[in-house]
């Protein structure tokens, strides 16, 4: 598990579909993507509101600073045979299409972010 937190946690884990990634660690701290999806460039910026090492971590998000800041929100739990469950929301939406657009490039989350802790082996 403490992979796992660590990969949503640290400068050095650009998961895909990320193309870069700046986080500061702490209660207050930023966090920036920079990603790409369909040819479209997509740039998100928060700040964390909540950093429970390996448990949860929430963050505020603004993307492409369209006037839309929503929560992400993230808990971590152990699985059986060493795996880590992942619980994401992602609340706050006030327009449909920024909810819609988000659950296409969330739902690629999941392979890139199994794709980079494989490489770390």
């Amino acid at each position: 598990m403490d992979t796992v937190y660590a990969a949503w946690t640290s400068n050095d884990s650009v998961i895909p579909f990320a193309t870069s990634l700046m986080v500061c660690g702490f209660i207050g701290g930023k966090i920036e993507i920079m990603s790409e999806a369909n040819g479209v460039e997509w740039r998100m910026v928060g700040s964390f509101a909540e950093l429970e090492p390996n448990r949860r971590l929430s963050n505020s998000w603004d993307c492409n600073s369209d006037c839309e800041v929503s929560r992400v929100g993230v808990g971590f739990s152990d699985e059986k045979e060493g795996g880590t469950r992942i619980i994401m929301l992602h609340t706050g939406f006030s327009k449909e299409e920024s909810r819609d657009a988000h659950d296409l490039v969330w739902n690629l989350y999941p392979g890139g972010l199994k794709s980079f802790i494989g490489s770390l082996s």
